[in-house]
């Protein structure tokens, strides 16, 4: 029997950071186990090697979208029996140049800004290419909507009202690879000159105000006047300077440390040998890998009750939900992680082994 064709659009794809990049590379390595994958992504400047066919597309902003659907158009789309229209801006390629019968062969997936981005707040060039019309006949022609959540689900029918549409979207998590994601013994405190005393609090993320690093920096200040603590926090961004002024303003240098470069890869050890994951963010989070990383690894992990974060931390399971404004609580949760031996490693692996792989390939394979 032929394999199927499956090809994938995506503008985000890895080492480019972004959630969306990397539920576009976790699915083609999911599919290309039993199926042909193409990927169609932008050129950023770096080399893509993998098992499967990758095509980097040559683009000019503002104008990518043109530059996309020039190199679509080259393959002949009608070979390929699943098109995964993996993000906005591949989803603006396929609204704007996609005939209705192509639009059928795709499957469209929602990550998380859509209704902010195509609905509520459009940017300029959106409105004058009236997108949001467009994007709704695709979603209306495709095959089947992909939500990484129920709470992305929800939020979409909620700020959108196009409830016609409840019952085509189907909720797929990205699933987190065991083989890669699980526990990796390393000595991190000899590794970063860490006390042997400190308890290891680790932050991943895009270093942005948004994601709660003020507010964990403020609560992290006051643990420390109890507790002998270090925090690792890996990630990049604009906002890096300006932390690493407000740790050195608050003189706790010596127990903060901020890590960027690192492949997610790498993060394994990370999650593996720290205490405690935690992110504040204030972002409605559709879903949040690195909180699933984390657990796989078996660390237990704190996020706000906010956004789809709620969907994938079980309070005393695999961590615990803070509320949004409220320090002091915040505070006393995370001494009761840390402290009072609630999680062990095992018993946070258990409580998320539904978001594995493997559960991810068959509800994929549902949709083929």
């Amino acid at each position: 029997m032929n394999k199927k064709n499956i090809l994938i659009i995506s503008y985000q794809y890895p080492p480019t950071v972004g959630g969306a990049g990397i539920v576009a590379r976790d699915t083609a390595r999911l599919l290309h186990q039993n199926y042909n994958v193409t990927v169609v992504t932008l050129d950023k400047g770096h080399k893509i090697e993998e098992a499967f066919t990758v095509i980097q597309a040559k683009t000019l902003w503002p104008f990518r979208f043109v530059g996309m659907w020039q190199t679509l158009k080259r393959l002949d789309l009608e070979e390929f029996d699943n098109i995964l229209v993996n993000d906005t801006g591949a989803s603006l390629v396929a609204a704007l140049y996609f005939p209705k019968q192509i639009q059928k062969n795709c499957w469209v997936y929602l990550h998380g800004s859509e209704p902010e981005n195509i609905y509520l707040k459009p940017e300029l060039m959106m409105r004058v290419l009236r997108f949001n019309r467009k994007y709704t006949a695709l979603l209306h022609n495709s095959k089947t909507v992909i939500a990484v959540s129920e709470y992305m689900k929800q939020k979409f029918i909620r700020l959108t009202e196009l409830t016609n549409l409840e019952n085509k979207i189907t909720v797929i998590t990205n699933g987190i690879d065991n083989q890669v994601f699980s526990r990796f013994d390393s000595d991190l405190r000899k590794k970063h000159n860490i006390p042997s005393t400190s308890k290891i609090m680790l932050s991943v993320s895009r270093l942005t105000p948004q994601k709660g690093y003020m507010r964990k920096l403020r609560i992290f200040k006051k643990l420390t006047k109890k507790h002998s603590l270090f925090w690792i926090v890996i990630g990049s961004g604009a906002f890096s300077k300006e932390l690493q002024t407000a740790i050195d303003k608050e003189t706790l240098q010596d127990s903060v440390l901020i890590l960027s470069g690192l492949k997610r890869e790498q993060l394994v050890e990370y999650y593996s040998n720290s205490d405690l994951f935690w992110l504040l963010s204030e972002y409605d989070e559709s879903f949040g890998l690195v909180y699933l990383e984390a657990s796989f690894c078996g660390c237990p992990v704190i996020g706000n009750n906010k956004g789809g974060v709620p969907f994938i931390i079980s309070n005393g399971q695999n961590g615990f939900i803070v509320d949004l404004h409220d320090d002091d609580a915040a505070l006393l949760t995370i001494e009761n992680a840390l402290y009072k031996d609630v999680f062990t490693p095992q018993k946070v692996v258990e409580n998320v082994s539904r978001f594995s792989l493997q559960k991810t390939r068959e509800k994929l394979e549902k949709c083929l």
